[in-house]
């Protein structure tokens, strides 16, 4: 992919097409005349667009310029984090079967452990995607 906006963007796709095929099968299964949010359901769109396009592998660059534009309509570039949020926001309030797969793919619980007493549990929602990019 080369969308032209830095790997980051680049790097924030890829992550979610190849370690997320739970959330790519609820996304080709989506029907983006079935009403909701209207925003959510075209950047949505153009997300499972682009996942298709690389699932075909047909083409040898990707452009995810489209997407960026959509979700991004100001000319300032937004940072990985920022690109991650808004991407997660609008999965959110995606159609229910997508929001429940994104929710499940992305929400937990963690442990801490305490010195003294039993461990502290606490909900997390929408947990952060680490990205690793080998140099």
């Amino acid at each position: 992919l080369n969308s032209g906006n830095s790997c980051f963007w680049n790097a924030l796709v890829q992550a979610l097409f190849a370690a997320t095929p739970v959330f790519r099968g609820a996304l080709f299964q989506l029907d983006v005349s079935s009403g909701g949010s209207g925003d959510a359901l075209s950047v949505l769109g153009k997300l499972r667009d682009l996942f298709a396009e690389m699932d075909m592998g047909l083409a040898g660059a990707i452009d995810a310029g489209e997407l960026y534009r959509t979700l991004f309509k100001r000319a300032d570039e937004a940072d990985v984090s920022e690109q991650m949020h808004r991407l997660f926001q609008l999965a959110t309030s995606g159609p229910g079967p997508l929001k429940a797969v994104w929710k499940e793919l992305f929400s937990g619980d963690m442990y801490e452990r305490q010195r003294d007493g039993p461990p502290r549990r606490l909900p997390l929602d929408l947990c952060q995607l680490d990205l690793c990019v080998a140099g």
